[in-house]
């Protein structure tokens, strides 16, 4: 078992997170590897070394990106054959840490949240992002909790490029930080126009406050969607918020607050296997809290591609 520890996540905060659960760890499970990494391009490059070595047994120490970034570095480096062998854990050390929702009593060491019992490890749909960005060039990006366009993906991207103020919210107080970054988007966002078209069907043209492509229903702190967690199921839940006014976003916010997104006018929610996104402007698509800017995206489902702790 290799851990990679991502220095940066929570504000810079998590490799004193990780230094405090270490030792429980090491009594726990018994010794491990542990590699702290500065950026992504390390990561992906042990990662690829690892996998070359036999190595197959990861653990995502950090928050949901470094989650998502394990994903994708093992998703694109392991030999076909090898992938169904893989086996994927975490360690929250991030701000949201929405992989670990639920969060169990059961799996916490000092309050962090981990995933590591390999024994549990189930198979796991990876969701698909395909998109292009502003120069035309085509990408692929890989995600297992949910992805999003609107409020949601906004907020994301201020989350994650703002300035001094939310850094330091970042490093003290994370939820903070989350709501700041919440109510920032609320109040700047302007809803857009975009055509979205599920599976084979024909495409709807919506003003989109917010889309949520959706397999783990928490994201974004104490918010979660009202469809169940379904890992395996090949399919992914997509929730439509239409455009409504500040006062009916917030409304959904609230609803969210309690579990709840279904049930009023402006909110529509369906179970499908692709999604096509498309847009006359830029819009961010955010996924497992990474996020780019497209004018075209697609969603789909790799099924039961890796193992992942439970």
């Amino acid at each position: 078992m290799v851990v990679l520890v991502n220095r940066s996540a929570c504000g810079g905060t998590a490799l004193e997170k990780w230094k405090r659960v270490e030792p429980m760890l090491l009594q726990r499970f018994g010794s491990f590897a542990v590699a702290a990494v500065k950026s992504p391009a390390e990561a992906t490059r042990l990662v690829g070394v690892m996998l070359g070595e036999g190595e197959r047994d990861f653990v995502a120490a950090g928050g949901d990106g470094t989650v998502n970034l394990l994903v994708q570095s093992i998703v694109e480096q392991a030999e076909p054959s090898a992938l169904a062998t893989v086996r994927v854990g975490a360690i929250g050390l991030g701000s949201s840490n929405d992989f670990h929702k639920p969060f169990r009593p059961e799996r916490m060491f000092d309050g962090v949240p981990c995933k590591v019992d390999f024994e549990s490890a189930m198979p796991y749909d990876v969701g698909v992002l395909a998109f292009e960005d502003a120069q035309g060039v085509a990408h692929t990006r890989y995600w297992i909790l949910n992805a999003s366009i609107g409020i949601t993906a906004e907020a994301n991207l201020f989350f994650n490029t703002a300035g001094p103020a939310i850094r330091s919210l970042k490093r003290f107080s994370p939820m903070r930080g989350i709501v700041y970054a919440a109510l920032h988007a609320i109040a700047t966002y302007r809803v857009r126009g975009m055509a979205i078209r599920s599976g084979e069907g024909e495409a709807i043209e919506t003003g989109v406050t917010n889309l949520g492509v959706v397999k783990n229903p928490h994201f974004t702190g104490s918010l979660s969607y009202d469809s169940p967690h379904e890992p395996d199921s090949g399919y992914f839940h997509v929730h439509l918020c239409k455009r409504t006014s500040i006062v009916g976003t917030l409304i959904t916010l609230i609803r969210l607050l309690w579990g709840k997104f279904s049930g009023v006018h402006w909110t529509r929610s369906w179970r499908a296997k692709s999604l096509h996104v498309t847009a006359n402007r830029l819009f961010a698509v955010e996924y497992d809290g990474e996020v780019v800017r497209t004018r075209c995206v697609s969603f789909s489902i790799r099924h039961k591609l890796l193992r992942v702790c439970t």
